[in-house]
């Protein structure tokens, strides 16, 4: 069993603590154009999920061997976690969800950073689109006065997505989900 002494324990806390204090800036922005569309996708940053959400209908022995052959090991993979960006030649700037924010995971919520860096001012969107009603979706939507972050933007999602999300059966409905139902809402 190996031991710590007094500088390896000092040395491994502030790794530790570099490693959530430091921004996790992810892939570089990446560009391309799609007809008379200009889109980009920008990096929010990673989720760290259990492996199950992989396969989890597949038993753990059939999970394992399919995590050993995309050379993934232990309990716990990155899940990254991309925005897209379109830029629309009446000059919308179009952005498909919103991100997780920063009171998800300290490994996402990169967003607006990832976008800053890239130079693109959040302020300049002009249309939010919703693919569905997950906080790494739409978490990043406000701030943490709970202001939107891009309040002149004019935001869409699907009407049976709103209707779920907004209804009574959203902290009911499928019991796969877990306990960010209520915070989805």
């Amino acid at each position: 069993m190996p031991t710590f002494d007094r500088r390896s324990f000092l040395a491994a806390s502030a790794a530790g603590f570099a490693v959530h204090a430091l921004p996790a800036f992810a892939a570089t922005p990446y560009t391309f154009k799609h007809g008379a569309f200009d889109v980009t996708v920008v990096s929010d940053g990673h989720l760290v999920l259990p492996t199950s959400f992989l396969a989890p209908d597949a038993s753990p022995p059939e999970r394992n061997a399919i995590l050993k052959a995309a050379g993934q090991t232990g309990e716990q993979y990155n899940s990254p976690t991309n925005v897209t960006l379109i830029r629309a030649n009446n000059n919308d700037l179009i952005l498909i969800d919103m991100g997780s924010g920063d009171r998800f995971m300290p490994t996402a919520g990169k967003l607006w950073d990832n976008l800053k860096a890239a130079g693109i001012d959040k302020a300049k969107i002009t249309k939010v689109v919703f693919t569905h009603g997950h906080p790494d979706h739409l978490w990043g939507t406000v701030d943490e006065l709970d202001d939107l972050v891009t309040p002149d933007a004019a935001f869409y999602i699907a009407s049976a997505e709103w209707d779920f999300w907004t209804s009574e059966n959203a902290t009911r409905g499928n019991q796969r989900q877990g306990k960010n139902d209520q915070g989805r809402r």
